[in-house]
């Protein structure tokens, strides 16, 4: 692509635009509605630039709907963590979009493109100061005139050599260091600094991007060579022997991986050592297990048809296990769960164990099917995005409140502390529960209202960029709150 001056100048006005609005949204308020809106002004906008241009950036639409998605859970749920959740999947897709097509489709991408998806933002430098070289020089009547660039250049040569003689002049003259310090003494605003170099920064990454996507190519590559150090022999004698330690490991301590209940206080146990300890020292073993076949697959050397059957059905054998190991851990939580309730920690504890579960199901097909490994990393990306999803249709503040309360009718027992140190998203279930006429302690109705008028669920944002469903859903309920 040729950078012409009007090509920088197009790029260049629409990044200054975005990274003032930047500023605008989010200097200050609280992601919220804020997130949705920018997301939509950032690819229209940059694609009605570049459409324009006569250069569109070639967007993937199966991208776009969970962006979309994604940014919209934003303002409509208010948990810390699933926020946090959702604005990094936000940040993983634009990456992702940037770097489709170069060279390879995202459904083609191997190990490789995934693993070096952060170091993407490296190639936005070539664009960046391509396009400010552009901007240097403009045309008119048919001759390029460098006059701009030249007068940028001796200034710039010039403003170290005024620091230094200026400085010397200063020291050997009072007058004229008086003089000077009256024209350079200037007080800036330091929050007029801060948004001016947050919109300069976002506005360069929003033109390095615009300009690395109009010069991308979607051809794809020639099949690609792949280094395979390691024959079937060695692969087939190191998983063997890591199904033989987990199938010891099962059969020894079968009794007390699902023995629950009759396990506890057995040699001092407690429900917190037997849940803490074993799900997530099993559940690191789930993923440790995950990485090391994929590796396996990855170094292993292949026939025409595929790997060895040994392989693959040693392999399928190590998953088995792997999955009998992650029920147990599945079975530890849910313990702990009864004992002492839910909380979020634990509902997405419980989330990546059933995502790694489907994880390994994918990787056996695979296996069996020869497929590629891009064929397992797309579908693997595709599994966590979907499953993020149904975490934001599940509600998790509203669903831990509801089976807290479910559970301390049952029981009696009730976390109120915790109950009431939930996102805004769990207010509309717990103050419904407060209003019931079942045997409701008054405490439990006190805790409540002081807990939202405290954390302020009990008025509206002042500023509309924050604006979020959940909280605006938790005004209403304490607004109606006895």
């Amino acid at each position: 692509m040729t950078w012409s001056f009007r090509v920088a100048a197009v790029l260049s006005g629409t990044a200054l635009l975005l990274g003032f609005l930047w500023v605008y949204l989010f200097d200050g308020p609280e992601p919220g509605i804020s997130v949705p809106l920018y997301l939509a002004m950032l690819v229209g906008g940059g694609w009605a630039a570049t459409r324009w241009l006569g250069r569109p950036v070639r967007l993937n639409w199966w991208l776009l709907t969970p962006l979309a998605s994604f940014g919209l859970m934003v303002m409509v749920r208010s948990s810390e963590m699933l926020m946090v959740l959702n604005i990094l999947a936000c940040l993983v897709l634009l990456l992702v979009i940037v770097a489709d097509g170069r060279p390879v489709r995202v459904e083609r991408w191997h190990w490789r493109e995934w693993i070096t998806l952060p170091l993407v933002p490296i190639n936005l430098f070539e664009p960046l100061g391509r396009a400010i070289g552009a901007l240097s020089q403009y045309e008119r009547g048919g001759q390029v005139t460098v006059t701009v660039k030249r007068v940028l250049v001796g200034v710039l040569v010039a403003v170290p050599l005024l620091v230094i003689f200026g400085s010397l002049f200063a020291t050997a003259d009072p007058t004229f260091a008086k003089y000077a310090q009256q024209i350079f003494n200037f007080q800036a605003d330091p929050q007029l600094m801060r948004q001016i170099v947050q919109s300069l920064v976002v506005s360069a990454i929003v033109l390095g991007t615009l300009g690395f996507m109009m010069t991308a190519t979607s051809a794809e590559p020639g099949k690609r060579i792949l280094a395979r150090p390691f024959g079937d022999v060695e692969a087939i004698v190191a998983l063997g022997l890591v199904a033989v330690l987990f199938g010891s490991f099962i059969l020894i301590q079968v009794s007390y991986l699902f023995g629950g209940n009759q396990n506890i206080g057995a040699e001092g146990l407690t429900y917190a050592d037997y849940a803490r300890q074993g799900f997530f020292e099993l559940l690191t073993v789930g993923v440790l297990t995950l990485g090391t076949l994929s590796l396996a697959d990855r170094f292993t050397r292949q026939k025409a048809s595929g790997h060895d059957v040994r392989f693959k059905w040693l392999g399928s054998i190590l998953v088995v296990e792997v999955l009998a190991i992650l029920a147990s851990s599945f079975q530890r939580l849910w313990l702990y769960e009864e004992a002492y309730g839910y909380s979020e920690l634990r509902l997405f504890s419980h989330a990546f164990t059933v995502l790694l579960a489907i994880l390994f199901g994918l990787f056996v097909v695979k296996l069996w099917r020869n497929h590629e490994a891009s064929w397992w990393l797309w579908r693997s990306f595709g599994a966590s995005m979907v499953a993020l999803i149904v975490m934001n249709l599940a509600n998790p503040d509203a669903t831990i409140a509801r089976l807290n309360l479910d559970r301390y009718e049952r029981t009696g027992k009730l976390d109120v502390a915790y109950l009431v140190s939930l996102s805004p998203d769990a207010v509309p279930v717990t103050a419904e529960f407060a209003r019931g006429e079942g045997d409701v302690p008054s405490w439990v109705r006190r805790d409540l209202r002081t807990t939202a008028e405290t954390r302020g669920f009990n008025q509206t944002r002042p500023e509309w960029q924050s604006y979020n469903l959940g909280w605006e859903e938790a005004v209403t309920a304490m607004r109606n709150l006895p």
